[in-house]
């Protein structure tokens, strides 16, 4: 019921937003067009987001990769990115993604945040310097026409560019829209009336800035809306100052909405990207006197008409975020310590999450397939300390090489273990999220390596989570004759207790190899099946001479047998595991690098050819030099010839 009324009071505003749209569009043509406008603007920042998204086709998460390791390179990243898609709050929430996804740091994602912001301004260029100067839907009607014959096309990347086209037709016949509505509205509403040029109508100003964006949830448009009642004169260049404002204040909320769906990490830059757009807001408030004449300087020096408001509005819009971005940057490390200290996990401590899986991200193949990658040896970890505990050994027994011998000579383990419990709270949930995730991915990405690897994947999750029930199973006998007074059945018990130490030993091991092949892997893993199946034979064998010889009961016989199977059963779940986690971990690397050698051979390539080049203009030059000096041979040779045909006439004369 609770959660009925939480749904319902979630969706409330939807229908309320519409209906008072509907009723404001019914008493105004010059609204309507308006309200249409804004509803194509953001229809076409739709296509351009998923266009972007289908057309990266794994290319921006490489990109993500190679230059966001410094701030300076994420503040680049950023920047760029912005200035690529225009939309600010779309390359945050893939900040918040791939952060989640644990692909970045929470310094590198700052980075790429504040860049964001900057990169943000050329919107208002546009608007300000194309939009408000042109009839900008005489461009944007071809580039719709040219959209429609390329999204019918059948490869992904031309459609996808069809999908970016469509969104920038639609964005400008948006700002048309816009920009006809308001100089209709002037007549029936004009705003700069009633400015009273105070502090008062600044923050009215300001207000409205912050609720128009948190409603249309785009900056872009609102700055679309803001510079277009400026140039009809629905409102003064001061109220523009205060939307504006307002507006970089409104853009948080997108972002603070999608970082409910990510982690801790994703939840941290949302609150400091809150707190970044808050501090240079009040800057700007409280120095608004300077930001102006700061502006007026700029934009008469760069020759901007003094009336011609729209292009202040854009310099100032700039200068505000240049501001920002110089003196927030070099504190990113300060913003990290803060939101590490003051944003923590408030999950219960028996209980684990997720650690790199979002919504955000199941657009991305690349990032995805990591984020999955990463969450599966989440869960082995999880399973390997349920299991190791369960056996009466800690992690580090396990992994400390020691003989048989030693290993059972070790203190059981004295940590509370309820494996049960711990499938439930520690296996389970992940294994849930893991599968959940797959699902939701595969129905946006059709990557057929993609799908591939997240079947793997759900695949290494599903034996987990098989290897832990039947380590549920074993428990209870594990604890009671591995140290119990039966001499053959304690020595049974721990040759369970030790094969699956061994096994989980092994593949332990496995990480501290250096770039080792698939085949390695496979190699090693082929012997721990046949160890598996050896120690099956060999204990089955010794439980019947030890029950021919009545040294066992029939019941404590058959208990035995089926923990022997229950141990055997949970070695081959967890083999199974780590094949396929090593199937997708290795596929990573090979497609990184795949793509090294693509970039190496490319360069070869270049530099052949330059090389080529250089030794053919060599080549030629030397048979220019060459055919020169033959000709000046030729000629000292006929010169030569002449001159002793003059000093010898009487030999021409007479040969004789």
């Amino acid at each position: 019921m609770k959660e009925n009324l939480r749904n319902l009071a979630r969706h409330s505003w939807l229908p309320l937003i519409c209906a008072v749209a509907i009723y404001l569009m019914s008493t105004d043509a010059s609204l309507t067009e308006i309200f249409a406008g804004v509803g194509i603007f953001l229809f076409g920042m739709i296509f351009l987001e998923n266009g972007f998204k289908g057309f990266s086709g794994g290319l921006l998460e490489k990109i993500l990769a190679k230059w966001t390791n410094s701030k300076l390179k994420a503040l680049f990243f950023g920047i760029v990115t912005t200035i690529l898609m225009q939309s600010s709050t779309l390359v945050t929430i893939i900040s918040i993604s791939f952060l989640s996804a644990g692909l970045i740091s929470l310094a590198q994602a700052i980075g790429i945040v504040f860049g964001a912001n900057l990169g943000t301004t050329t919107g208002g260029w546009i608007i300000a310097g194309i939009g408000m100067k042109m009839d900008i839907a005489k461009i944007a009607m071809p580039l719709i026409v040219i959209a429609v014959l390329l999204t019918f096309q059948k490869d992904k990347n031309i459609k996808s560019l069809g999908n970016i086209c469509a969104g920038i037709g639609f964005f400008f016949l948006g700002i048309a829209e816009i920009k006809s509505g308001f100089e209709g509205y002037k007549s029936a509403l004009d705003l700069s009336a009633y400015a009273s040029g105070g502090g008062k109508d600044l923050f009215i100003f300001v207000m409205a800035g912050i609720l128009i964006t948190s409603i249309v949830q785009s900056s872009f448009a609102t700055l679309t809306i803001i510079i277009s009642a400026l140039v009809s004169n629905t409102i003064t260049y001061d109220n523009a100052l205060g939307l504006v404002i307002g507006t970089n204040i409104g853009g948080v909320v997108t972002a603070l909405v999608a970082s409910f769906g990510s982690n801790i990490e994703g939840k941290r830059l949302a609150i400091v990207n809150t707190i970044f757009n808050l501090i240079i807001a009040a800057v700007a408030l409280i120095f608004l006197d300077y930001f102006r004449a700061i502006v007026e300087v700029i934009s008469e020096f760069a020759g901007i008409k003094e009336t011609d408001y729209a292009l202040k509005i854009a310099v100032f819009h700039t200068f505000y975020n240049v501001v920002a971005v110089v003196l927030m940057t070099p504190y990113i490390s300060v913003f990290v310590k803060f939101a590490t200290t003051f944003i923590k996990s408030r999950k219960p401590a028996d209980m684990d999450a997720p650690l790199y899986l979002n919504d955000n991200i199941v657009s991305y193949p690349t990032t995805a397939i990591e984020a999955l990658s990463n969450e599966i040896k989440h869960l082995y970890d999880n399973v390997f300390s349920v299991i190791s505990h369960s056996l009466g050994f800690s992690r580090s027994d396990i992994c400390a090489n020691l003989t048989p011998k030693e290993l059972l000579a070790k203190k059981w383990y004295s940590g509370e273990v309820n494996v049960s419990e711990a499938y439930h709270h520690k296996v389970k949930v992940l294994f849930d999220a893991i599968i959940d995730f797959a699902t939701k991915a595969q129905s946006h990405i059709d990557d057929p390596e993609f799908i591939r690897l997240s079947n793997e994947a759900s695949i290494a999750a599903r034996n987990l989570s098989e290897a832990t029930k039947n380590m549920i199973l074993l428990e209870k006998n594990i604890k009671k004759y591995a140290r119990g007074t039966n001499a053959n059945m304690a020595r049974e018990y721990n040759a369970i207790r030790i094969q699956i130490a061994t096994l989980l030993n092994t593949i332990q091991s496995l990480t501290l190899l250096e770039n080792p092949s698939y085949d390695e892997i496979e190699s090693i893993l082929k012997q721990e099946r046949k160890a598996l199946k050896k120690f099956d034979k060999s204990a089955l064998l010794r439980v019947e001479k030890i029950l021919r010889e009545e040294n066992l009961s029939a019941a404590n016989a058959t208990s035995l047998l089926n923990d022997i199977a229950f141990a055997s059963n949970m070695g081959k779940e967890i083999i199974k595991a780590a094949s396929k986690i090593y199937q997708i971990t290795l596929s990573e690397k090979e497609q990184d690098i795949l793509e090294d050698i693509k970039d190496f051979a490319k360069a070869k390539v270049e530099n052949i050819g330059e090389s080529l080049h250089a030794r053919e203009s060599h080549r030629e030059s030397h048979e220019e030099s060459h055919k020169e000096a033959s000709q000046n041979a030729d000629s000292q040779n006929v010169d030569s010839i002449n001159s002793a045909d003059s000093k010898n006439p009487a030999d021409s004369k007479n040969p004789n």
